[in-house]
């Protein structure tokens, strides 16, 4: 088996594959992607921030994504993004901001 590309172009970082194994959650230019893993297919944008996004599990019915989403005024919260119906994304945790200690 040859290597091939399976996404069209840039830097795309970060890849889980879905429990089926059918689909790949991909983070490329501050934002979520996912594409089917056989190649087929155009990738989809799932969200898009002006803060770096990485994606880190997918719920065991695939209905779900979990991601992370560093952001100036928290730091790095975890949100939740339903991938059937194409939901708002909701924060499931927000960290803490950092403290400096002088």
């Amino acid at each position: 088996m040859l290597p091939s590309t399976l996404t069209s172009s840039g830097s795309n970082i970060y890849p889980v594959w879905s429990p089926n194994g059918r689909t790949i959650l991909f983070s490329h230019s501050r934002g979520l992607f996912r594409k089917e893993s056989s190649g087929a297919g155009n990738e989809q944008r799932l969200t898009q921030s002006p803060t770096g996004q990485w994606g880190s599990d997918w719920s065991r019915d695939g209905r779900f994504v979990l991601y992370e989403e560093n952001t100036p005024d928290s730091g790095r919260d975890l949100w939740v993004l339903e991938v059937t119906f194409r939901r708002q994304p909701r924060r499931y945790v927000e960290s803490l901001p950092a403290v400096t200690v002088q």
